[in-house]
């Protein structure tokens, strides 16, 4: 979490040399505030051989971030009882805003050695048939677009593959 926050009031809330908290009439409020937040999960499971040093392994990584870099700014009218809010991109480059991935693989490797394995050329990922990628822009006509890259092998569930599916099992028991 990293950022800045701005407040005003008419009147001020916490006048200069009054002891006491007064209600204001109207408050902005604008922050620009940088939101990350990321998650890593790995699981190993593996053997070592001692008569010749190895360490054999199958593991799994998981990474899950989440970057939100947005500007806020807030009108609060407390007299006629409305607010108005406004959201928008801190920066107007491309932002990765959320990113998951995961990544099977295989290892062997020297326990003497103290390369990490996924540095080794015995590190092998896992692979279950061609990556296939998909991508689209949503929010064009809104006038914020959000571009949509996602990159697989598992796959994707689309209109071809619906039909398909529905031809093939006779109705709805596909699905």
């Amino acid at each position: 979490l990293h950022g800045e926050i701005r407040m005003i009031s008419h009147p001020e809330i916490a006048p200069s040399g009054k002891d006491e908290l007064q209600t204001p009439d109207t408050m902005n409020v604008t922050a620009d505030i940088r939101v990350c937040v990321s998650h890593k999960t790995q699981a190993k499971l593996g053997f070592v051989t001692p008569f010749d040093h190895q360490h054999y392994v199958a593991g799994y990584d998981k990474n899950v971030q989440l970057n939100l870099p947005l500007r806020h700014q807030i009108d609060i009218d407390v007299e006629n009882q409305e607010v108005r809010a406004t959201f928008e991109p801190l920066d107007e480059q491309n932002e990765e805003i959320f990113h998951y991935s995961t990544l099977p693989y295989t290892a062997k490797h020297d326990i003497l050695d103290l390369k990490p394995v996924s540095q080794l050329a015995t590190t092998h990922i896992v692979h279950i048939r061609e990556p296939q990628t998909y991508e689209h822009v949503f929010g064009k006509k809104a006038g914020m677009a959000f571009r949509v890259n996602c990159t697989s092998e598992q796959k994707f569930m689309d209109i071809k593959w619906l039909v398909e599916n529905y031809q093939r099992h006779e109705g709805f028991s596909a699905l």
